[in-house]
């Protein structure tokens, strides 16, 4: 039995350990992540609107945030962050006659973004409590609509940070429970998501001082909005099913997320009352620690640059060919007897297959 145990522990080093799994944000002055989103929605289920009279009906979202966050205080049991974001980029595709309606929203909200400041608290075991945009205006009806879309979609954005920790940092060498419903596990809608989510997360390895941590969960949401419409009786308030896969790597030194990719699925299981498939959306979300953004960019640049094509021998410097060996004109030339020439058969002609377009 104890030949077994020492077996083990020489097979798995980094999970026999115990591992500090807690999160650090205080101890880094900046703390900067590179987001990138794609998401997939029904068509119809998610409409953007711009300060002006314009709004759009979006299908698919590409979103790329570079932000610089700085920890400007905590409670008991919160991070409290505030977040410049150094770069915005936003892609929309609407539905078929709105997509120049969709590429003006997609710049005002990428500007929008690039001026702006989030703030973000975070629980000292890693759940995102809460997110608000600041420094963009929200005077008119619209403008308050189009702030909480930005709101929206920058939560899903962070929530890729979402990983919450054991308990006192060691996981036990066992799976542990993770509260609460993610933000990316939420609806994307402005009148709020309610449900309840079944979530684990569990150490699959040790890399140097990154842990590696895999999450899996469901979900059941439903939208503020429809709850709202099945209490006056309206409409049946429909069920979201999600689905969620992540993989983390923790840095047990820095007590940080240094890279977690996130996919969400979601399918309409009850009360649709939409006809065709139950598709309701997809989500996948990288996010990645940005220790040196001068280094970053020139290992990105470095990366763009071709390779050099081999250098050519200057032709002066080739060798010159041998010349051929002469022959000797008293050797008489043997004739050997010609035999009937026979003619080959023609091969048959082949068919030029088709180009594929």
């Amino acid at each position: 039995m104890r030949a077994i145990v020492m077996l083990i522990l020489l097979v798995l080093p980094g999970l026999a350990s115990a591992q500090d799994l807690t999160w650090k944000w205080g101890d880094h002055e900046v703390i900067s992540y590179r987001i990138q989103v794609y998401t997939q929605v029904r068509s119809g289920e998610l409409r953007l609107y711009a300060g002006r009279d314009i709004d759009a009906r979006v299908v698919e979202l590409t979103l790329g945030l570079e932000t610089d966050c700085v920890n400007v205080g905590a409670s008991r049991k919160v991070w409290m962050l505030e977040c410049d974001v150094r770069r915005a980029q936003l892609g929309l595709t609407a539905v078929p006659g709105e997509e120049e309606k969709a590429a003006s929203i997609a710049r005002e909200y990428a500007d929008l973004l690039s001026v702006a400041e989030i703030q973000l608290e975070y629980t000292k075991v890693g759940r995102l409590k809460s997110v608000d945009v600041e420094g963009i205006p929200k005077d008119t009806e619209r403008e308050m609509s189009r702030h909480e879309l930005l709101r929206m979609l920058v939560g899903r954005a962070f929530g890729s940070l979402e990983v919450e920790l054991p308990k006192g940092g060691d996981h036990r060498d066992a799976p542990w429970k993770q509260g609460g419903l993610p933000m990316v596990m939420r609806m994307p809608v402005i009148s709020g998501t309610a449900g309840a989510a079944r979530i684990t997360n569990q150490v699959m390895g040790q890399e140097g001082s990154e842990v590696l941590i895999q999450t899996t969960g469901e979900a059941t949401v439903h939208s503020g909005a429809e709850i709202g419409a099945q209490t006056a009786g309206v409409a049946a308030a429909r069920s979201i099913q999600m689905m969620i896969v992540g993989n983390a790597r923790f840095d047990e030194e820095l007590g940080l997320v240094t890279e977690n990719e996130v996919t969400v699925q979601g399918t309409i299981t009850a009360g649709g009352s939409m006809s065709g498939a139950p598709f309701y959306l997809n989500h996948v979300a990288l996010v990645r620690y940005v220790p040196d953004w001068e280094a970053d960019a020139a290992a990105q640049r470095a990366a763009e640059v071709p390779p050099e094509p081999p250098a050519e021998v200057p032709a002066e410097s080739a060798p010159a060919p041998e010349a051929p060996a002469e022959e000797n004109p008293e050797a008489p030339a043997e004739e050997s007897p010609e035999a009937p020439a026979e003619e080959a058969p023609a091969p048959p002609a082949e068919e030029s297959p088709a180009a594929v377009e």
